[in-house]
């Protein structure tokens, strides 16, 4: 009898996850708003910020940058900026929710939110560079949590004399 309910439950699960993935593909729980490559403006002594939309898939939602929990996996944002040129990622604050298997609040992301990344060009003369960039997160529905995902875009940073 306990084997029998232990492989209806993992068939239900498997049934629900599969709901989630698009045919054929791997899921995406979290897009850059943005339909074009982002684009920064800096002065070659100087600095600038921009931010980044983000959207979360609905009923979906990612752990913040700072989780509660630290078994929790945060949202982290990986930019690989050229010697002379710094990107650092500003989080929003996440907002709490309560789940019905969870005794503690967890702090995450949903809907739409934004990071703000300022930038900073130390003597670099003029140029145009793609920088890489990772949004590295853990998605979770009110049932179970997902493995983590990496969205993978690029930057343009654009110093100018």
């Amino acid at each position: 009898m306990r084997i029998w309910l232990l492989a209806l439950l993992a068939l239900a699960v498997s049934a629900a996850a599969a709901q989630d993935f698009p045919p054929g593909g791997k899921p995406q729980w979290v897009e850059l708003v943005s339909s074009s490559t982002p684009v920064i403006q800096v002065a070659a002594t100087g600095g600038a910020k921009t931010t980044l939309e983000f959207r979360v898939k609905p009923q979906m939602h990612i752990n913040s940058h700072q989780p509660h929990s630290g078994l929790l996996i945060p949202t982290e944002l990986a930019l690989s900026a050229p010697k002379g040129i710094t990107l650092q990622p500003q989080y929003p604050a996440g907002h709490d929710i309560n789940l019905p298997f969870e005794s503690e609040k967890l702090s995450v992301y949903t809907g739409e939110f934004s990071i703000e990344v300022n930038v900073q060009a130390k003597g670099t003369s003029p140029v145009k560079v793609m920088v890489p960039a990772e949004l590295k997160y853990q998605a979770c529905n009110d049932n179970s949590c997902f493995p983590p995902k990496t969205l993978k875009f690029e930057l343009e940073v654009q110093v100018a004399q």
